[in-house]
């Protein structure tokens, strides 16, 4: 079974709170510890305390100042509490403070088969008031898992409340308290310990002589002088225990009174604080009105800025509309155009082509005709040069020819000379005529 640990010192609270404040951040005190597992095998834990909720004074729970507010300081792993803590506007009387392994979680202590030791110091606790070390059960987050409007938690000591029950906190906080068993390691009084003390010596002493006298009547040999110094003995220690008991008595009546004017002046000390409280609870009262009243306007104002914010989406909505048609409109403008422009451009560049196609044909054609011309031409060249070759052929044939021939003077018939006679002054005679 997991139970943590509560340390008290009183009982008094004026305040009630359950709801995570920020008027002042909570810090909280550390505390060490030691863990054991065998002789000489420990090892240190640094863990923190929280005071219980039931102490604190506001419906948000706020931080809390442990030293100036509540008298608890901690050093190493000491832990001070202080009975009436007078501060710079309350006054505080006593404390419940838990140890915590986390700022927001308390500490678990599992004590089956485990031995458990602490030292305390009551030398300034007087009558009438006492200090209590002991166990109580509770969750472990102060709560926050089973009640979700417990915002506070273990961070600010919510959670506790004991079989006896404790009824001086008010408001949303017992809300989330449950009753709880708890199991007392040390629950006691300065004066009362001085008193079991003494009353154990007196009873030692009491044995002793109890002893002592059997002792001396088992004893064969005993005068009757001595039995008489023995009583007067037991008197004069009788009379003097009698005296320490009057002077105890007058001091425990002493104490008695100064305890009853301190707790009297305490008691002037709470009414005081709870005429503090009342007036706190009027502020405050007055301020939650101011502050409901700052919130309807805050709700009207976020309300019309939400109306704005619908109309602004709305209009937002409409312009995107008119926007996407506009752009879906120039788009489909511009493609018009574009294939406009592409059709043109196609169709000028078939243009282009058929142009550039009917150009090559006639220059191929006019090419055509040229080379035409000139086969023309150099056939003619040939066919004339071919003329004048036969001609001079024909002619130089014809020469060569008349030159083999020549005319008969007589018959004027042109017969080759190789035929004629032909005389040394050139004149010819064919066969016949000579």
């Amino acid at each position: 079974m997991h139970r943590r640990i509560a340390l008290v010192a009183a009982l008094a609270a004026f305040a009630r709170s359950q709801q995570d404040g920020t008027l002042q951040t909570e810090t909280h005190p550390t505390l060490t510890w030691q863990k054991c597992t065998a002789k000489n095998a420990c090892t240190t834990v640094t863990g923190k305390v929280v005071i219980d909720s039931n102490w604190r004074w506001l419906h948000n729970v706020g931080g809390a100042d442990y030293a100036a507010t509540y008298g608890a300081t901690t050093s190493g792993s000491s832990l001070k509490l202080s009975f009436v803590t007078v501060g710079s506007s309350t006054t505080n009387i006593g404390s419940r403070l838990f140890p915590m392994d986390t700022d927001t979680s308390y500490q678990q202590f599992s004590l089956l088969n485990q031995e458990f030791t602490f030292d305390v110091n009551v030398f300034n606790l007087p009558c009438g008031l006492n200090g209590a070390l002991y166990l109580v059960s509770m969750d472990k987050d102060g709560g926050m898992a089973r009640y979700p409007a417990n915002k506070a938690g273990a961070k600010y000591g919510v959670g506790l409340m004991l079989k006896a029950g404790f009824h001086d906190s008010e408001g949303l906080d017992n809300n989330f308290r449950s009753f709880h068993s708890d199991i007392d390691f040390w629950f006691s009084q300065s004066i009362q310990e001085a008193e079991d003390r003494r009353a154990q010596v007196v009873m030692k002493e009491a044995i002793k002589a109890k002893e002592l006298a059997t002792r001396w009547e088992a004893e064969e040999v005993k005068s009757e002088w001595t039995e008489i110094i023995r009583l007067q003995e037991i008197q004069k220690s009788a009379e003097a225990q009698l005296k320490q008991q009057e002077d105890f008595a007058k001091d425990l009546l002493r104490a008695e009174e100064e305890q009853a004017a301190r707790a009297k002046a305490d008691i002037l000390a709470a009414q005081d604080v709870a005429r503090v409280w009342e007036e706190e609870k009027q502020r405050f009262a007055q301020q939650e009105d101011f502050a409901r009243e700052v919130f309807r306007v805050e709700e009207e104002k976020t309300s019309k800025i939400h109306n704005d914010i619908l109309a602004a989406q709305r209009a937002q909505v409409e312009w995107e509309r008119e926007t996407r048609e506009q752009a879906e409109q120039e788009q489909r403008e511009a493609a018009r155009i574009a294939k406009e422009e592409k059709n043109a451009r196609i169709e000028k560049e078939e243009k282009e082509k058929a142009e550039a196609a009917a150009a090559e044909m006639r220059r191929r054609k006019e090419v055509e005709i040229r080379n035409q011309q000139i086969l023309a031409e150099k056939k003619k060249r040939e066919q004339e040069n071919i003329a004048n070759e036969l001609r001079r052929r024909r002619e130089r044939e014809e020469s060569e020819r008349r030159a083999r021939q020549a005319d008969c003077v007589s018959c004027m018939e042109t017969k080759e000379r190789s035929d004629m006679a032909v005389l040394a002054y050139g004149h010819a005679y064919c066969g016949e005529c000579v």
